[in-house]
C-alpha cells in the first residue's frame, strides 16, 4: 500500500498538483514493532515497566488476513472492494496526506487534492484488486501485575 501511496503522490508531484517541499513533508509517522522491542521493557529490571510490577508472561504474534479481500473472493465486486479497502486506509492515512500540504493553500484546495489522490487510489485497487489486501499482523502480550 506504502508504495502505491508513493506511486501516486509522486505522479501528483510530477503533474504540478502539489509542489515538491508538499511532497518532502509527506511522512507516515509509524514504527512498527518487533517481538523483540515489545519484550524490552520486561528484561531490563531498571525499566519503568518492571519497577511497577508488570510481567511479561507470553507474547505472540497472529496474522489476520484483510477482511476486504476475504469478502471480496466471496461477492467479486471491484467496485466494493476497492471502496472499502480504500475506506479504511484512509481513516489512518487521510492526515498525514492533509497535514503536507502548504497553508498556503484554502481548505477547500487541500481537501481536493486529497479527494483526488483516494479516487486515483480507489480506482487503481478496482482495476487490481488481487494485487491489494492490508493484513494486519497482531502482537499479543500476556501480562501480569505482581
Amino acid at each position: 500500500m506504502h508504495s502505491t501511496f508513493l506511486k501516486i503522490w509522486s505522479e501528483m508531484m510530477r503533474g504540478g498538483k502539489i509542489s515538491e517541499a508538499e511532497w518532502t513533508a509527506t511522512t507516515f509517522p509509524m514504527h512498527y514493532r518487533t517481538v523483540k522491542e515489545i519484550e524490552a521493557p520486561f528484561h531490563n529490571a531498571d525499566s519503568s515497566v518492571v519497577q511497577a510490577g508488570l510481567r511479561l508472561k507470553e507474547v505472540s504474534t497472529k496474522v489476520v488476513p484483510c477482511i476486504y479481500a476475504e469478502e471480496f473472493r466471496s461477492h467479486n465486486d471491484k467496485e466494493k472492494f476497492a471502496a472499502g479497502l480504500v475506506g479504511t486506509m484512509r481513516t489512518w492515512s487521510e492526515h498525514v496526506f492533509l497535514s503536507a500540504l502548504d497553508d498556503s493553500r484554502s481548505p477547500a484546495e487541500k481537501w481536493a487534492i486529497v479527494e483526488e489522490f483516494y479516487s486515483t487510489l480507489k480506482e487503481e485497487v478496482g482495476n487490481d484488486p488481487q494485487h491489494f489486501a492490508m493484513d494486519y499482523v497482531h502482537a499479543y502480550a500476556w501480562i501480569t501485575k505482581e
